[in-house]
């Protein structure tokens, strides 16, 4: 245990510095170091994708990225290793981290599925050319899988694959409550106070739980940071844009539904921008940054992204377009309630469209509507109802209208516009929660902090009502993975650190794991209700592999059907 929390510790050590060679310095240390951890994720994650074309995430390489940045970070400034503050920010992130994934469980059954086999791949093999030609999962990961690669290091060994989303949403967390003091204490209390603490609500009630993360919460806490640094002020330097842009960037990686945050940028462009964005180094590192992630992309599945059929090219060897429109249209109708649809035994099985038409003319939006909308309901009445309650608790009815500038104002609602438009197209398409919540959770905290910062005012002692606000939240974080925690048997396989190795809710024994050949290379699949999880590689759960075919050149390997 004491190992456990000295690694997680240590590690932000390392982390914090990296960032500041994107990330300036803020107006308050813990904002900075919070920041920082941000950025840094998404430098080693630039680094990882870069270096896989060349060579395998392995221990060696994974320990020379985190190393040699490090190092450059602290070449001017070194004093920041020796801070007092970072050795506390370190403590209580180290605090909210442990208490997330001690003894947890990863998210299921996407982190079996494809989270963790591609992770193992990243750390054993170079990139592979059609790898999505064995498992179509391989070609819409997350950019976080290349950010865990790095993780598995000579400091924290294989077991810091689980770590880089918890340190996400402790960073996110930590960032809004020192933000909000700092406002407290020069007693700013604009739209950005309201937003942040109406976020951390959301964070406290529904993002909780490290075994629900997956790729989805730390995409959406990206989005929730994104909004919160846009509605801060009216306009933004070159480098505040291009560091926001690295951001969507990152975001998009995670998440390619949540592409529109990059229009919230188009509000800011301005003259200054223009002129001298292409002197910026950040310029050259969030384009480079791109290039190489639409490289990969056609590398991994033959298209710019995965399953966007009209960005997928016939030209490669490993080509594949029916995959990505049958992928597209599976995808598309299971989110739109496919299973539900046809499992309904009160329809007539001949009147029953076929999964390629569930999807058009709004066929699919009763079945959907009688499900999975009662869910989102449920969640959205239940956080309205929390918030309320805390709203009440904080703010009360002011007796004269605020006056607020007519610039701020119009850039508000055209970030209130381009989320609504966001939802339209999210509900449309793929209307499942986990994919869009931070569009959703987005327009409803805005929209009620731009009318609770005209009407309403602070009541007395808000700084110590807030202080017990933030203890509350974490004790309740704290109470709910305590209980978790009793109730899980310690006498497993890697405790205490979360069970990646198996779907087993007790041993987290490795899984059983069939070997299979294509050509000259070894492959393995999981035996009956296995999952490939994290144990050999390259792994594939189920797909196309029976037709595969590979070749071998110049050191790589291409991956095509007949």
């Amino acid at each position: 245990m004491i190992s456990f929390i000295l690694k997680i510790f240590i590690i932000h050590y390392l982390l914090i510095p990296i960032g500041s060679l994107i990330s300036s310095q803020q107006e308050n240390r813990y904002i900075t170091f919070s920041t920082n951890l941000i950025y840094g994720l998404i430098l080693i994650s630039f680094f990882a994708l870069l270096i896989n074309f060349f060579s395998p995430l392995n221990l060696i390489v994974n320990s020379l990225i985190i190393l040699t940045l490090f190092l450059s970070s602290i070449y001017k400034q070194w004093e920041m290793i020796l801070n007092k503050e970072l050795f506390i920010y370190s403590f209580v992130s180290t605090f909210i981290i442990s208490i997330l994934i001690l003894e947890s469980n990863v998210y299921r059954p996407d982190a079996g599925l494809y989270h963790l086999p591609f992770i193992n791949i990243l750390n054993e093999e170079k990139i592979i050319f059609g790898l999505s030609n064995l498992h179509f999962r391989y070609a819409h990961t997350s950019i976080l899988q290349h950010t865990s690669a790095v993780m598995n290091n000579y400091l924290l060994g294989v077991n810091g694959i689980v770590i880089p989303s918890a340190i996400l949403v402790s960073s996110i967390l930590i960032n809004f409550t020192f933000r909000i003091l700092n406002k407290i204490n020069i007693k700013d209390f604009n739209i950005e106070l309201y937003f942040l603490l109406f976020i951390q609500i959301f964070i406290f009630f529904k993002i909780n739980r490290y075994s629900e993360y997956g790729n989805d919460a730390p995409a959406h806490l990206l989005v929730f940071y994104l909004i919160s640094i846009l509605i801060k002020k009216s306009f933004l330097n070159t480098d505040e844009i291009l560091k926001i842009l690295i951001l969507t960037l990152f975001i998009i990686q995670n998440k390619i539904i949540l592409a529109f945050s990059v229009f919230f940028i188009l509000i800011y462009l301005n003259k200054e921008f223009i002129s001298k964005f292409w002197k910026k180094k950040n310029f050259y590192f969030l384009t480079l940054f791109f290039l190489i992630w639409i490289i990969k992309n056609l590398v991994i599945s033959g298209c710019f992204i995965f399953p966007v059929t009209s960005l997928c090219s016939e030209n490669f060897l490993w080509s594949n377009k029916n995959l990505s429109k049958s992928v597209s249209i599976e995808n598309e109708a299971w989110a739109k309630g496919w299973p539900d649809y046809v499992n309904n035994t009160n329809l007539d099985k001949d009147k029953k469209v076929s999964i390629e038409n569930y999807s058009k003319k709004f066929y699919w939006f009763k079945t959907w509507s009688s499900n999975h909308l009662k869910l989102i309901f449920k969640v959205i009445i239940s956080y309205l109802l929390i918030s309320l309650i805390i709203f009440a608790f904080f703010f009360k009815i002011q007796n004269e209208k605020k006056i607020n500038e007519k610039n701020f104002e119009k850039y508000i609602y055209w970030i209130i516009f381009i989320l609504i438009i966001s939802n339209i197209i999210w509900i449309i398409k793929v209307p499942v929660f986990r994919y869009g919540y931070s569009y959703l959770i987005s327009l409803i905290v805005l929209t009620f902090s731009f009318i609770g910062f005209k009407y309403l005012d602070l009541r007395h002692n808000f700084l110590k009502k807030y202080v017990g606000f933030i203890c509350l939240g974490l004790l309740v974080i704290t109470l709910k993975n305590v209980v978790r925690i009793i109730q899980t048997d310690n006498n497993y396989f890697n405790y205490p650190w979360p069970k990646f190795y198996s779907m087993d809710n007790v041993q987290n024994k490795y899984p059983d794991l069939e070997e299979l050949y294509i050509s000259e290379k070894k492959f393995y699949k999981p035996a009956k209700n296995n999952y490939c999880m994290y144990f050999k590689s390259p792994c594939i759960n189920y797909g196309n592999y029976l037709n595969a075919k590979l070749v071998k050149k110049s050191g790589y390997y291409f991956i095509f059907l007949n």
